[in-house]
């Protein structure tokens, strides 16, 4: 009965942490560590599981609505904005809530094999190298023009080098992680939309069925998550891009679906490998690593299970509530919704990271805008992350 109600309490934590846009999970375990809420709930693994995979789920719905991405979500915004000038937002987040749904049941069925790769290649620098370096170069090379490859080139060294001094040699500022992922990926977007010109898309309330041979693109998401969660600094957003250029020419729905899978596995096999090798690729469960939250032995049954019905539970939330949410959208202003999010999002920062970090955020929004203005995938800023790794974390 207490395991039931932790999936419970952490879905609907999760729920509403995951309606508030630019609230990602790693901003979950700042709150709580600040608050020591952690400490008021020990050893309840499994609510901080069903939290975590409620908030991802249901993190969706802003991204698609408001355009509000992270680092984790960020390469799911394009596809899913292009239904929703359509009129398909509703559309979209079903198609998430699909691929979320079968790329758990795929992770699951995959977990052994990610264990035995991880013994092989888990310890192997020079593959992590080689992958990290890979994906630099397909960022620049997918570029067709000299010019354009130069521009590519420079972002990832501005990014890079934002990195280097705020990961490596930060010792001013508290959080720079929260700032600059912020600063370079959410605020230039919302910055944006204020001086865009209104625009109004009715949104349907009906949406398409969705066809049963989608559910291989789980498959191939959950599997492509499996080799991409090997290497350190890696988001469902690379895999997410590097899956997209092997499958090229994806429709926008069958790319939603592909990457939900490779979100909710990358999350899943993040907690596989901290409660096995005590090596966790996300903030949020490396917080929980720190503070003795992870058990070191483990039902794995019970723990499949939970995931299961965790995953389902939040699905039937979303399901349940999103015609009000469409209702919503349909009847207010989104660019005064939008400068809302602004403000909110930055009362967050400020709040955990003072207000010292304006001076790191501002410089972080100026470089968010390079790709922008360039007309370039937002994606490769991921080089703030990426670049630092493969100088100093491998």
């Amino acid at each position: 009965m207490l395991l039931i109600l932790q999936i419970i309490i952490g879905c609907f934590i999760g729920f509403i942490f995951g309606l508030i846009p630019n609230f990602h999970i790693n901003i979950i375990s700042y709150i709580f560590l600040e608050l020591s809420l952690i400490f008021i709930f020990p050893n309840y693994f499994y609510l901080f599981l069903s939290l975590s995979i409620s908030q991802l789920i249901t993190s969706y719905i802003p991204t698609t609505i408001f355009g509000v991405p992270n680092t984790e979500n960020i390469m799911f915004l394009f596809p899913a904005q292009r239904l929703f000038s359509k009129g398909k937002a509703k559309q979209a987040i079903f198609l998430s809530l699909f691929g979320s749904f079968f790329g758990v049941i795929f992770s699951i069925l995959l977990l052994p094999l990610l264990y035995i790769l991880f013994l092989i290649l888990g310890k192997y620098s020079l593959f992590i190298y080689l992958v990290i370096i890979f994906v630099l170069i397909l960022f620049i090379f997918q570029e067709k023009e000299f010019k354009q490859k130069l521009v590519v080139f420079s972002i990832i060294i501005i990014s890079g080098t934002l990195g280097i001094f705020t990961l490596k040699l930060n010792y001013f500022f508290k959080s720079p992680l929260l700032v600059c992922v912020s600063g370079l990926f959410a605020f230039p977007m919302l910055i944006k939309s204020l001086f865009d010109k209104p625009s109004y898309v009715l949104q349907e309330t009906k949406t398409e069925s969705i066809p049963k041979n989608n559910i291989f693109l789980t498959f191939f998401g959950a599997l492509s998550a499996l080799l991409i969660i090997l290497v350190p600094s890696f988001s469902s957003s690379q895999a997410a891009t590097v899956v997209s250029k092997i499958k090229s020419n994806l429709c926008s729905s069958k790319y939603l679906i592909l990457f939900s899978s490779i979100s909710i596995s990358s999350l899943i096999f993040s907690y596989f490998l901290a409660i096995n090798f005590l090596k966790p690729r996300l903030g949020y469960i490396a917080v929980l690593l720190l503070e003795h939250q992870i058990p070191i032995h483990i039902n794995y049954l019970l723990f499949s299970l939970v995931i299961l019905i965790s995953t389902t539970f939040s699905v039937l939330l979303i399901y349940l509530i999103i015609d009000y949410i469409i209702y919503f959208v349909n009847t207010h202003n989104l660019n005064f919704l939008n400068l809302i999010v602004l403000i909110i999002s930055l009362v967050i920062v400020l709040l955990v990271s003072g207000f010292k970090s304006i001076f790191l955020l501002v410089l972080s929004i100026l470089i968010g805008f390079l790709p922008i203005n360039f007309n370039k995938s937002r994606v490769i800023l991921m080089a703030y992350i990426m670049i630092p790794t493969l100088l100093f974390y491998i």
